[in-house]
């Protein structure tokens, strides 16, 4: 019987290290290029729901302050954060023609949508002497801003005053035109009706005064409870030319 030649084992054995060695160093190799080729996937890899949300939020907000752009301290001329909110919201949206006016305190008001930008200031001003003289307050509101543009110079204002009478009345500025216009050409038997918020009425051509009294207080209703179900009942304020 043969013994094992010792030259020859060892010679084995050394083959197979080596093998292993070149195995290790071609898996190794692989693996490295495996993970190298994956880097670019892994960095295109969409953000976290939370930086998703943090950038969202970050666009909100920019859009928000870039609204409606303004000069610096031109929004201090509204007397506090409820108008300024409203005018870079609301008003901003509202389409023309619009206004705001501001009390020597704490009072302001606004209109949005009017005919033109006159009755737009003079229902500015309206709403903002309204709250004026329920106060008590001595001076006078001012109109501000009409449409896009603020108002450089306020010390003329006479065109948008409204008479403290109308206002007490609840006849705004566009039923005040509707008076001077349709209502004053319109014959006998017509009345106006209205609430103390603005809202109004009016009619003409009936059968007797009493008749277009009727009539103006349902046209006014009507339209309140459609529009303004808040406000208070409508009154008769004038029948044909004469004050109740």
């Amino acid at each position: 019987m043969n013994e094992p030649d010792e030259s020859n084992t060892a010679r084995d054995v050394g083959l197979f290290i080596i093998g292993v060695l070149v195995l290790a160093a071609v898996l190794s190799g692989l693996l490295h290029w495996g993970l190298s080729g994956l880097e670019p996937e892994l960095s295109t890899l969409p953000p976290s729901f939370d930086q998703q949300r943090e950038k969202i939020e970050q666009v909100r907000q920019a859009v928000k302050q870039q609204a409606v752009p303004q000069a610096p301290g031109e929004l201090d001329r509204l007397p506090h954060q409820h108008a300024r909110d409203i005018f870079a919201g609301r008003y901003a949206k509202a389409r023309a023609h619009k206004a705001i006016a501001v009390g020597p305190q704490r009072h302001w008001g606004y209109a949005t949508r009017r005919a033109s930008p006159l009755m737009a200031a003079r229902a500015a001003m309206w709403f903002c002497e309204r709250f004026r003289l329920r106060d008590g307050v001595e001076g006078e509101c001012r109109v501000v801003h009409i449409n896009d543009n603020w108002l450089v110079d306020t010390a003329s204002q006479s065109d948008y005053r409204v008479h403290p009478a109308m206002i007490q009345r609840g006849i705004m500025p566009s039923a005040e035109a509707v008076l001077e216009g349709a209502y004053a050409a319109a014959p006998e038997n017509k009345a106006m009706a209205t609430t103390v918020e603005g809202v109004f009425g009016y009619a003409t051509g009936h059968d007797s005064p009493s008749a277009a009294a009727r009539a103006a207080v349902q046209y006014c209703e009507s339209y309140r409870d459609r529009n303004k179900p808040k406000t208070t009942a409508c009154v008769v304020q004038i029948i044909n030319e004469t004050w109740q």
